[in-house]
């Protein structure tokens, strides 16, 4: 009995390598999605805290035209003045609550430092320690576990 040679095709090994190259591939990309998309959160939360920011000087120069210097603000007074919207958790996806005790401190009417707290995370000091984060200063690195 003579074999034909023109049947060629891939064996069990050659379709198994494939396979486990595609994994790896697979699963780096995977990973890499995932840390893209936790420092699209990171990224979200501190733009939070900018807008607070924001908010909190028009606030702080409303009310030094009316002469009663300002020493901090409240998420919840901004809320209340109309000067921010309710803002959204980027970790999950739920509406802060209007008295989380998120604040902004001031120097003359400059803010300078925050505190804000979301359901899982916060920027405000460390792990261990409850001291408002200066703007200055804000980054990825500032945003710990409540």
């Amino acid at each position: 009995m003579t074999r034909l040679r023109s049947e060629r095709g891939f064996t069990l090994i050659e379709l198994l390598a494939v396979l486990v190259i595609l994994g790896i591939i697979l699963a780096i990309g995977a990973l890499m999605i995932q840390t893209t998309v936790s420092k699209a959160k990171q990224d979200a939360f501190i733009s939070n805290a900018y807008t607070m920011k924001e908010a909190a000087r028009k606030y702080a120069l409303y009310h030094r035209i009316d002469e009663s210097p300002v020493d901090q603000v409240t998420y919840q007074e901004l809320l209340a003045e109309g000067l921010i919207e309710k803002m959204q958790d980027p970790f999950t996806g739920e509406l802060l609550a209007d008295n989380n005790g998120s604040y902004v401190m001031f120097s003359e009417i400059e803010p300078i430092t925050i505190c804000l707290y979301a359901e899982n995370y916060k920027i405000c000091g460390s792990e261990d320690e409850e001291a408002p984060s200066s703007f200055s200063e804000l980054s990825r690195d500032s945003i710990t576990p409540n």
